[in-house]
């Protein structure tokens, strides 16, 4: 394992996005840096950024009505667009997003097929993951990311975190 205030200090400004998903993805992957697959670029694409703010706005407004003692509404959005435009991207940096700045929480990533979902969404999310400040966080099979045990071991024992549903799973869509 490395070194644990290092591990301790990333969490803590990890956390600063837990609210800002648009933030993290900025902090959490090597947008610019020469020799990554991310070097020609400076950021997600504009109609990701966009989601990404609606995301957040919809947080904040939630954030606002748990004051007021509402309920929180679900998050909808529907994004149509043909191959190549970041679909696949977008979800995974979502995934990483959550998986980092929600521990405990639980994520189900869906495709028309499960050969859609493991040669297209969950390869995707390991090519995200690669890039990832805290990839050793994490441990990506072919169909989910989870935490490495000791990262499950220092959030069950310190934060008292039930780590037990902890990850992002992909699941061919049906309807039943």
């Amino acid at each position: 394992m490395r070194d644990i205030n290092e591990q301790q200090q990333l969490l803590t400004k990890l956390m600063e996005f837990r609210y800002d998903p648009e933030g993290f993805v900025y902090y959490a992957f090597p947008w610019g840096k020469p020799k990554t697959p991310l070097e020609r670029y400076t950021g997600p694409r504009p109609w990701q950024k966009q989601e990404l703010r609606q995301i957040t706005a919809h947080i904040r407004d939630d954030m606002q009505r748990s004051k007021l003692g509402l309920p929180p509404r679900p998050y909808y959005t529907s994004i149509s667009s043909g191959r190549g435009t970041g679909k696949s991207a977008l979800l995974a940096m979502l995934n990483c997003w959550l998986m980092t700045c929600w521990p405990g929480g639980t994520g189900i990533t869906t495709a028309n097929t499960e050969a859609q979902l493991r040669s297209r969404t969950m390869a995707e999310l390991g090519k995200w993951h690669t890039m990832l400040i805290n990839r050793h966080w994490f441990n990506k099979s072919s169909m989910s990311l989870r935490p490495q045990e000791w990262y499950a071991k220092l959030l069950r024992e310190q934060l008292q975190i039930d780590t037990q549903y902890y990850y992002v799973e992909g699941q061919s869509w049906s309807e039943e």
